[in-house]
C-alpha cells in the first residue's frame, strides 16, 4: 500500500483545485462562442457584438446561437478589406455571455486555446482545441494576403470564426484556414481593430434608435392597471422590456417624470382621450388606453406593429468616422475595414432623406402666410417633395432587402402625416 506524506496530498489538493477552476474557467468561456451561418464565431460585447472571419461570406442578416443559450438576430457592421480578416456584426437584444478582446499582442511559444463548431459527418458539434501559438505575419487564402498567426491548433470546416484565446481567456484571433498540422487565425493587430472600430458604432446606433421599449403609466385605485401589472408580472409581455410610471394624484407628481415629459413631447396627442393605464412604445407617436385581460391579445397584436414599424437596428443621422481603407497593412500593424453594404446604403440614403423632408418642412412653413395661388403651387411642390422621399425609400429598402431598415418607411408616414395636418386645418 502506497503511503502519501502531508505535503503530497496537499500539492494534489492543489493540482486538483486548479484543474477544476480551470476547466470552470473554460466552460465560462465556451458560453460567448456562437454558430453563425456555417460558421462558427465569438461574442466580444454585452451589447453582442459578433466577430468572424470574413472567408464565412455571411450575409448581411445572420442568426446567432449561442452554446446552450439564446438566439439572436444580427446585423453586419464592417468587414475587412484583406483576403481574410474580422467581420463584425452586433446582435438585437444585449446582455450576452462575452469574452474581451485582449489588449496586448500575444507571443510566440504561448499557450492558446481555441472553441468552434466543426462539421464532422454532416454534425455540427462544439469543440475545443489547445495548442501553442507559432508566429505569423503575411499570410495567403486562396492567393490572397491577410495578416495572421499559425497555431498548433488542429481545426476543420465549420470552425471558422471561432475565437483564439490566450490564458486569461482573452480573443487574440479567429479561426481562418489551415492543414493537417497547423491552424491560421487572424492576427491580434486585426482583430482588435476591428472591435475598436466596430463597437462605438454599435453604441451609437443603439443609443440613437434604442431597442423597443414599452412604458405603461398607472395610478393607485384604478383596477385596469392592476390587472396589466399582474399580467406585466406574469410574463405575458416579457417579449419587450417594460417600464411602469406611477401618477400620485395627491401630490401630482410621477414616479418618472422624464419619461412623463418625453411621452408629451413625443407622441400624438391630436384627438387623444387618455385614461389610466395608459400604454404607450417609447419613441413613437403611438399609445393605447385601458386594459382587459380577456383582450389581451389585441394590446399585444398593437405593441408588435407598433415595435415593428420601429427599426431595432437602423442607421445614425451622423456618419461614423471614416473607417481605413484601401491598402493592405503591414504585419499586426493597423488594418483595413470597410463599412457593411447595409450600413452603406443606409448612410447615404438616410441623408438624402432628411433633406427631402426638411424641404417639405420648409415649403410647408412658406405656405402657411400665402395666398391662394401660392398654395396651389406650394402642394404641387409638396407633392415632388413627398415623391422623392418615397423614392429614396425604396431604393434603401431594395438595398437593404427590407431587414434592418424598415424604420425609413416610417419617415414616408412622417412626411404624408406633416401635409395632411397642415392642410387639413
Amino acid at each position: 500500500m502506497r503511503v502519501f506524506s502531508t505535503l503530497q496530498m496537499a500539492s494534489a489538493f492543489v493540482v486538483w483545485a486548479v484543474t477544476l477552476i480551470a476547466a470552470a474557467s473554460a466552460d465560462d468561456w465556451a458560453k460567448a462562442v456562437v454558430k453563425i451561418g456555417g460558421c462558427s464565431g465569438v461574442c466580444v460585447s454585452d451589447e453582442g457584438l459578433i466577430l468572424t472571419a470574413k472567408h464565412c461570406t455571411l450575409k448581411d442578416r445572420e442568426r446567432v446561437a449561442f452554446e446552450d443559450g439564446p438566439t439572436a438576430w444580427a446585423t453586419k457592421l464592417v468587414s475587412s478589406r484583406n483576403g481574410d480578416g474580422p467581420v463584425a456584426f452586433v446582435c438585437d437584444g444585449d446582455d450576452f455571455p462575452h469574452r474581451p478582446v485582449a489588449k496586448t499582442k500575444p507571443k510566440p511559444g504561448d499557450r492558446v486555446v481555441s472553441y468552434g463548431y466543426p462539421s464532422r459527418g454532416g454534425q455540427r458539434r462544439f469543440e475545443r482545441g489547445e495548442g501553442k501559438l507559432i508566429g505569423g505575419g503575411r499570410l495567403s487564402l486562396d492567393g490572397v494576403p491577410f495578416f495572421g498567426n499559425d497555431t498548433t491548433i488542429q481545426a476543420t470546416f465549420g470552425w471558422s470564426g471561432g475565437p483564439l484565446l490566450n490564458a486569461d481567456g482573452e480573443v487574440i484571433g479567429l479561426c481562418s484556414c489551415g492543414d493537417d498540422s497547423t491552424t491560421a487565425f487572424t492576427s491580434w493587430a486585426s482583430t482588435k481593430h476591428a472591435y475598436d472600430e466596430a463597437l462605438p458604432l454599435a453604441r451609437e446606433l443603439i443609443r440613437r434608435y434604442q431597442r423597443a421599449e414599452v412604458v405603461v403609466f398607472v395610478t393607485d385605485g384604478c383596477p385596469p392597471c392592476n390587472r396589466l401589472k399582474a399580467d406585466i408580472a406574469a410574463g405575458h409581455f416579457a417579449k419587450w422590456k417594460t417600464t411602469i410610471v406611477n401618477y400620485d394624484g395627491t401630490t401630482d407628481t410621477w414616479s418618472n417624470d422624464a419619461l412623463y415629459q418625453e411621452f408629451l413631447q413625443t407622441a400624438d396627442m391630436q384627438n387623444a382621450q387618455l385614461a389610466f393605464p395608459l400604454i404607450w412604445v417609447r419613441r413613437s407617436p403611438s399609445f393605447r388606453t385601458g386594459y382587459d385581460p380577456a383582450q389581451r391579445g389585441g394590446l399585444i397584436g398593437f405593441l408588435e406593429r407598433v415595435i415593428d414599424s420601429l427599426a431595432k437596428l437602423v442607421v445614425g443621422e451622423r456618419p461614423p468616422v471614416p473607417f481605413p481603407g484601401g491598402q493592405l497593412p503591414e504585419p499586426d500593424g493597423s488594418p483595413s475595414l470597410e463599412p457593411a453594404p447595409v450600413v452603406s446604403a443606409g448612410l447615404a440614403s438616410v441623408a438624402l432623406l432628411k433633406n427631402d423632408l426638411a424641404k417639405a418642412r420648409a415649403d410647408i412653413e412658406r405656405l402657411k402666410s400665402a395666398n391662394p395661388l401660392e398654395k396651389l403651387r406650394g402642394v404641387v411642390a409638396l407633392k415632388s417633395d413627398i415623391a422623392a422621399v418615397k423614392e429614396h425609400a425604396a431604393a434603401v429598402k431594395d438595398e437593404a432587402r427590407g431587414d434592418p431598415l424598415q424604420f425609413l418607411w416610417g419617415l414616408i408616414g412622417i412626411a404624408t402625416g406633416l401635409v395632411h395636418r397642415r392642410f387639413a386645418a
